[in-house]
């Protein structure tokens, strides 16, 4: 039992020095313990107003430079999975009227974004990094913000709907 005791401790003291310690079941990943003051930073996130994902989408920095498409023939559905396109025309310094005024007026339930479209964006940033190191921080920001913001919600972000 003391064993035990003294396990757990250390897992404290690590989790209190700032390294959040990962709890398995059966070598399933199941919990995360981390120190009050994270999971405190961490609820006041949650419950900040978090912007919703088609503001998100138009606080992409804006260049004239998009992020390549793979390309793809797009179809109607009830829901919109946002195109590389999409985003490449809100990053524009003189963005498209008509892109921002949909944007703008789209429902966040109805809004995803495939990895596909996620790994355009982190291929783009990656390719202009060795060019342009300071382009890659806020593009990079951005990303990580849109994934912790609306990555998880169901069905994810990251997760083209089933049509």
């Amino acid at each position: 039992m003391q064993d035990a005791k003294n396990r757990f401790i250390a897992v404290l003291d690590a989790a209190l020095a700032g390294e959040p310690q990962k709890a398995t079941r059966r070598g399933r990943w199941v919990g995360v313990v981390i120190s009050a003051d994270q999971y405190k930073r961490l609820r006041r996130l949650d419950q900040a107003n978090a912007p919703t994902l088609p503001e998100l989408l138009l606080a992409l920095s804006q260049d004239d430079e998009g992020f390549e498409r793979m390309g793809a023939d797009a179809s109607r559905v009830s829901v919109y999975l946002i195109d590389t396109m999409v985003l490449s025309e809100l990053r524009h310094r003189q963005r498209d009227a008509g892109v921002v005024v949909w944007i703008s007026k789209q429902r966040q339930s109805d809004c995803f974004l495939s990895v596909v479209t996620i790994g355009e964006i982190e291929r783009g940033i990656a390719a202009r990094r060795s060019a342009d190191p300071a382009f890659a921080g806020e593009p990079t920001d951005w990303l990580d913000r849109l994934l912790r913001l609306h990555g998880e919600r169901p069905p994810s972000a990251t997760t083209p709907p089933t049509c």
